[in-house]
C-alpha cells in the first residue's frame, strides 16, 4: 500500500567485503556541489513521479540521470544512511542503483560506519530485492520485525 514503508539494514559494515562498482562506460558517479539543487530535483522528480506535481526541470547537455545520499542522522553515530536513492525511468534497469548503492556502502564504510540503514515504501518490489541482493536486511514494515 503507498504510504507504507519499509526499513532495510545492512550489518557490520566493517566486516564485510564490499563488492567493486561497475558502471558502464557511458555513466559516471560525481559528487555533490552547490548548484546541483535543479538537476537532484529533475531526478527525483521524474523517478518517483508524484513527488512534486508543479516541477518543470531543466534539460542540460551533460544530463544526470541518478542521484543517491550517503547520509547521516546524527555525527557521532555508527549508523550511516542511504538515502534518496533515484534514477530516472528511462535509465533504470541499467545497473545505476546498485552501482550507487554499493558506493554508498563503500563510503560509509571508509568513514567507520558499523551498518547502514535506509527507508522506501513497500510497494517498491524492485528496490527491495535490489537492496537485499546486496545484503540489506529487511528489518521492518510499519514496526513489524520480518
Amino acid at each position: 500500500m503507498k504510504g507504507d514503508q519499509c526499513r532495510l539494514l545492512f550489518y557490520d559494515l566493517q566486516g564485510k567485503a564490499i563488492p567493486e562498482v561497475k558502471l558502464n562506460e557511458n555513466f559516471v558517479i560525481c559528487t555533490w556541489k552547490n548548484g546541483d539543487e535543479h538537476r537532484w530535483m529533475e531526478i527525483v522528480s521524474e523517478a518517483f513521479g508524484d513527488f512534486v506535481s508543479d516541477w518543470s526541470p531543466e534539460r542540460f547537455v551533460d544530463r544526470y540521470v541518478a542521484t543517491v545520499f550517503a547520509w547521516q542522522y546524527e555525527i557521532h553515530s555508527s549508523i550511516g544512511v542511504l538515502h534518496w536513492l533515484a534514477v530516472l525511468p528511462e535509465y533504470q534497469k541499467c545497473g545505476l542503483g546498485r552501482a550507487l548503492s554499493l558506493h554508498v556502502l563503500q563510503y560509509h564504510k571508509e568513514h567507520g560506519k558499523e551498518s547502514v540503514s535506509l527507508i522506501t515504501e513497500v510497494y517498491r518490489d524492485a528496490a527491495i530485492q535490489l537492496y537485499k541482493d546486496i545484503g540489506f536486511i529487511v528489518c521492518d514494515t510499519n514496526g513489524s520485525e520480518s
